[in-house]
Parts: structure tokens; sequence; C-alpha cells
């Protein structure tokens, strides 16, 4: 019985991709690297903390204020890594939000989250006002 449990738990250890193991600092959510919202802060000492979404890294920035030396998202359609302050965002759309109320996704350029809102409603917005909506929801 003691080798079948233990053959079990290989199994079930090789089956978990290693990148999935990786959880969000603040609500303990599996942050895969294929994740559409994805977020990376990284400190000026050269630490990095995954978040699940802006929402949780909201809280993040927060907490470490003045340690922040940058942070990154990705593309929601090609998943290429940005930089969070220079995406365009889509908050409002038909895309699931993440641990907060109302989606907020970001975009490469302008025009693709302009072409994704015509499809999947919500507004385009800057990233200031996408990090704002994501404070003023855990704040209240």
């Amino acid at each position: 019985m003691k080798r079948f449990m233990l053959g079990m738990l290989l199994v079930a250890a090789m089956a978990v991709p290693s990148h999935a193991l990786e959880r969000c600092d603040n609500c303990r959510m599996k942050v895969h690297d294929e994740s559409k919202v994805k977020v990376v802060v990284t400190m000026k000492d050269g630490g990095q903390h995954a978040v699940c979404g802006l929402y949780c890294a909201s809280m993040e920035l927060e907490r470490e204020g003045a340690g922040v030396a940058s942070v990154t998202t990705v593309d929601y359609v090609t998943g290429e890594v940005l930089t969070a302050s220079d995406a365009a965002w889509v908050e409002g759309s038909d895309a699931k939000a993440v641990m907060s109320d109302v989606s907020r996704i970001a975009f490469k350029d302008k025009s693709a989250a302009e072409a994704f809102v015509k499809e999947h409603g919500g507004r385009v917005i800057t990233y200031d006002e996408a990090l704002a909506g994501s404070v003023s929801e855990w704040k209240r």
C-alpha cells in the first residue's frame, strides 16, 4: 500500500508543470507562465513577485512602495511581456476578472485594445487609471 501511495504522489507531482506551482503573493492563486493577466513586480534589490493580475499587483505596489523598480504584464492576445505603464488597458470587458469585480487587461498598443473593446465591451484606459481602479476596489 505504501508503494502505491508513493507512486501516486510521484505521478501527481509529474503532472503539474513546475511553472504552475508559483503562487500569487497576495491571494495564493497559481500563477502560470501562460497567464493572460500575469503581472511581475520587480524590486530594486532584484527580487521579483509574480502576481495573478493587476488587482493583486496593486496591493503589492502599495506594500512595497519605493522599493519597486518596475512592473511588467503581458499582452492579453499575444502573451508578449510589456512594461505595464506603456500598455493600453481595457477595463470592464467580458474578459474574466481575476480577484477583482472588474476585468482589467493589457494590450501592446491602443489600436489592439480598441479592437478588443469593439468585440468584448469595456473601455480603453491608461495604466494609472487601471491601477487606481484596482486600488479603489480593495480600499472600499
